[in-house]
Parts: structure tokens; C-alpha cells; sequence
């Protein structure tokens, strides 16, 4: 018995000194995985010597690794028996050597079969030893090594069905891919066509595609018929991609919708161009039942006055941020192209744009909400608040400019049409631009999280027309949709993958 605790203090001490070498950011963990910062070891009972004494762990199986810049997706089979947890280590000048290697990085430790490891450094090479333990011993282990991308390369890996513009990108929880612009289709993770969905098309445009936890799947945008059935810019579709006719709208609205939420609770905040939706006066937001029926709890009064909303977020507090073209009031108040709302469609006053601050001189087509709970927005405009702000600036959480946001020259040639957060705080920029900060960057570019260029991150000639949208994938890429038929020199149509 005293050996037995001497072993359990001596191996808990070796693990946790480990672990305070373990990197400073930790990716959310994929399939079920637990990644504990300590644990501890069960006593060491008659029976499980005896498991050990007839049956030795076994090590993971299929150990792969597809390394993008500056992550690496590691996948693996568990054994099927005599199996507690697999541990994962890392170092950059050899293989770790043990399980309690004191010169490597802990990457992961649990249950689950695939895990993406990052922050690395991009077109470098890794070393990675994955054991199992059983409760009292570990395995032998298994080592791989890889070498990561360049960041801003194509991942030529990915070759897409064919696609014409894309406005909108979703992820689905099964990793396949979702697209809608000048029709609505869902692709298999590697970009081939999802034969079991149904291909929708529509009469003029699909801004937006989001899918409920419950697989419901909706499309947003400016069109009159869907697959031929009159649909007035708002769809709900089945897992299949068939029409869900249980969804009543009505009439719909009388114009564009550019943005959209699904709550949870099925409910659906919608904005855009419209000014009525389903006869009922809607300037430009609305709130919907998951039936479709108008929500009258949510009190919007006379909405916004004028012109569009480009773009909406419900924040984690629950308020709504929302920005769009030259809108000048909300419900009688003024309000400067950006407006923030309670969750019950009430105007949040202490965000004062358009009295206390005077906003951006133009349309703001695109904004990120920070975790720190500031702003970064995106558009045609020259001045925020009466100072320079080349298409793009970061506000205070109260509506000031952040004047530590130093984006220099910032963006020529076009727009910022969206952002994306990377999980290391850089942020991605995709649009309609040839330029940022007297640098060339066509359609996409890396910023730092001060606004100034990451020129680690080279796209090369990059994308030859508009990119939409982004989001990051599961194995640690950044997927593009747009109107572009080009990227750096390869032919690739309206979606594709690029190390970020």
C-alpha cells in the first residue's frame, strides 16, 4: 500500500509540472474530448494490478495528423478495452520521449478521438507522441511528426463542386457545408456535392443560411419563389433541403432581408430593407415566432427610419448590435447608422451614437463583436466620430473610438464586407478590397489585434472577385465564399479553404 501512494504523489507531481508548460491557449475540444488541468489516479486495487499484469495498455490506432498554418488536426482511435485516457505531447526539436517528458507541451488529455492543437507557428515542424493510460501504467506510445502550412495558402486538398456566388456560410455540426448566393446547396466536408440535399433555387438572391440545433435550416434574402414556391425572402427548409411547409410567413416581407438570428428557442430576429412583413408594418426588424407569426413582445415602435440594416448580433448579454446604411433614427431617436437594442427590441441608451456621438460618416456594412465587448465595424466611411477612420475602426464598448486600434492607411480599392476572429485574437478580413495599409491584399488579409497588417499571413494574389463570408473549420481553416472563380493563380469557384 505505501508503494502504491508513493508511486501516485511522484506520478501527480511529474504531471503537473508538466502541465504548467502547457500552451496558453486551449481550443474548445471536438467530439466529446475532456482535457482536465489535473486528474487523479484511482488507487491501485488488486484488480486492476492483475488487469495490468494480463493485459498491457494498448495504444491509440490510426494516429493522423492534417496540419494547417498555425493549427494541427489530430485524429485517433481509443482501444477498446483496458483504456482510461489518451495524452497527447508535443515538442518541436524531437519526439517526447515519455509521458512525463518535462521539456514537452501537454496538447491534449482525454476521451475523445480528434483534437485540434494550436497556436503553432506557421511552416514548421512538430514531433508528437499520443499514450494511453489504463489506470495504473501508460503505453508504449505512438509518434508522428508533420510540418505546418504556410499561412494565406491555398489548401489545395479541398476541391469544391463547382459554385456560383456564395453569400453565406454555415457549419453544420456534421462538419458538411452549407451555402446559399444564386442557389442554396450543401457540400461534404471535402466540398463535393451533398447528393441527399435538395438543390434550392431562387429567383433573384439568398443573403443568408442558418441551421437550428434541431436541423432546421433557414434561408434569408431577396426573392419571390423558392424551388418555384412563392416565398418571400424567408424559408424554412428540412434536413434534406425540402420546403418545411409547416412555416407560415404569410405574405413574407415587402423587401430584402440581409441578416438574420435563429434564438435557441426557434425564434427568428430578421432585418434588412423590408418595411412590412406579412401586411404588418416591420420597418426594417421584426421578430419572429417559430411558426413564422410576428412575436409582439418584442417592441420595435416605428423601427428604424430609413434606408437598410446591413447586419445584426445578438450579444452573449442578450442586447442586439446592429448597423447598416444611413438610418438616422430608431423608434424616434436618433441613431447614426449603429444602434444597439435590449432584448426586448427597446433602444439600449448607453450606446449614444447619434446623440452624444456623432458615428461614421457612411454605411457600416459589417461589424464584430469582441469579447471584451467593444466594436469593430467596416464600410465605405472615412471618419467615425469626426476622425479618420479608413473603412474600418473599433469602438468602446460606450460608442468612443478606440483610439489604440491603429489600422494605418487601412483599406483602398473596395470594402470589408465580414470578419472573422481567429482563436488566437487576430482577425481575419474578407471583402472587396485590393489594399490595406499601402500593401496589397486582394479580397482577404490577416490584422493584428491592434488593426495593423499581419504580413505573416500572404495570400499571394489572393482572391480575383469579392469574398462574402468566412468561418473556421473544424480542422483549423479558414472556409471563403464569394463571387472570386480565382485564388493566387488556382481556379476555384465561390467557396474554398486557405491557411490562415
Amino acid at each position: 500500500m505505501l508503494k502504491s501512494i508513493i508511486f501516485e504523489v511522484i506520478f501527480l507531481l511529474q504531471f503537473c509540472s508538466n502541465l504548467n508548460r502547457s500552451p496558453a491557449h486551449f481550443l474548445p475540444l471536438l467530439n466529446n474530448g475532456v482535457c482536465n488541468e489535473c486528474f487523479k489516479v484511482q488507487n491501485s486495487t488488486k484488480d486492476s494490478e492483475n488487469l495490468v499484469t494480463e493485459k498491457p495498455p494498448q495504444d491509440i490506432s490510426n494516429f493522423g495528423i492534417s496540419p494547417s498554418s498555425i493549427f494541427a488536426y489530430l485524429t485517433w482511435n481509443n482501444p477498446s478495452s483496458n483504456f482510461q485516457f489518451t495524452r497527447i505531447l508535443r515538442r518541436s526539436d524531437t519526439f517526447p520521449n515519455s509521458p512525463t517528458d518535462p521539456l514537452a507541451i501537454l496538447v491534449y488529455q482525454g476521451t475523445g478521438t480528434e483534437y485540434l492543437d494550436g497556436i503553432l507557428t506557421h511552416q514548421t515542424t512538430y514531433f508528437y507522441t499520443a499514450y494511453t493510460f489504463n489506470g495504473v501504467e501508460f503505453s508504449q506510445g505512438v509518434q508522428l511528426q508533420t510540418t505546418t502550412q504556410k499561412s494565406g495558402d491555398l489548401d489545395l486538398s479541398f476541391v469544391p463542386s463547382s459554385v456560383a456566388t456564395v453569400k453565406s456560410l454555415f457549419i453544420q455540426s456534421d462538419k458538411k457545408i452549407l451555402v446559399a448566393g444564386s442557389s442554396v446547396r450543401r457540400l461534404l466536408p471535402d466540398g463535393q456535392a451533398d447528393t441527399s440535399f435538395s438543390v434550392g433555387t431562387v429567383n433573384i438572391f439568398a443573403e443568408k443560411i442558418l441551421q437550428h440545433l434541431n436541423g432546421k435550416i433557414y434561408v434569408f434574402g431577396y426573392f419571390t419563389t423558392y424551388n418555384s414556391i412563392p416565398m418571400n425572402s424567408l424559408v424554412r427548409l428540412n434536413e434534406n433541403g425540402s420546403v418545411d411547409s409547416s412555416f407560415n410567413i404569410g405574405t413574407g416581407t415587402n423587401n430584402s432581408i440581409f441578416d438574420a438570428h435563429v434564438y435557441p428557442n426557434e425564434s427568428i430576429l430578421i432585418v434588412g430593407s423590408f418595411t412590412s412583413y406579412n401586411s404588418n408594418l416591420s420597418n426594417r426588424i421584426r421578430k419572429l415566432l417559430p411558426d413564422g407569426s410576428i412575436d409582439s413582445s418584442f417592441i420595435i415602435g416605428t423601427g428604424f427610419a430609413s434606408s437598410s440594416v446591413l447586419k445584426v448580433t445578438v450579444q452573449q448579454d442578450g442586447k442586439i448590435f446592429l448597423t447598416g446604411t444611413n438610418f438616422t433614427h430608431y423608434n424616434g431617436t436618433p441613431r447614426n447608422r449603429i444602434a444597439r437594442l435590449h432584448p426586448n427590441g427597446t433602444l439600449d441608451t448607453s450606446l449614444p451614437i447619434g446623440t452624444s456621438y456623432i458615428g461614421p460618416n457612411d454605411t457600416v456594412r459589417s461589424h464584430l463583436v469582441l469579447e471584451d465587448g467593444k466594436y469593430l465595424i467596416a464600410g465605405p466611411f472615412t471618419l467615425c466620430n469626426s476622425t479618420s477612420a479608413p473603412k474600418i475602426a473599433r469602438l468602446n464598448p460606450d460608442g468612443s473610438l478606440d483610439s489604440s486600434f491603429t489600422p494605418g492607411l487601412g483599406v483602398v480599392g473596395g470594402n470589408i464586407w465580414n470578419f472573422l476572429r481567429l482563436p488566437n485574437g487576430k482577425i481575419i478580413i474578407g471583402g472587396s478590397f485590393t489594399i490595406y495599409d499601402s500593401v496589397p491584399r486582394n479580397g482577404i488579409a490577416r490584422l493584428n489585434e491592434n488593426g495593423s497588417l499581419d504580413t505573416e499571413f500572404d495570400p499571394g494574389t489572393g482572391a480575383n472577385d469579392v469574398v462574402y463570408d468566412l468561418k473556421f473549420t473544424h480542422d483549423g481553416r479558414i472556409l471563403i465564399g464569394g463571387s472570386f472563380t480565382n485564388y493566387n493563380g488556382n481556379a476555384i469557384s465561390g467557396v474554398a479553404k486557405v491557411y490562415p
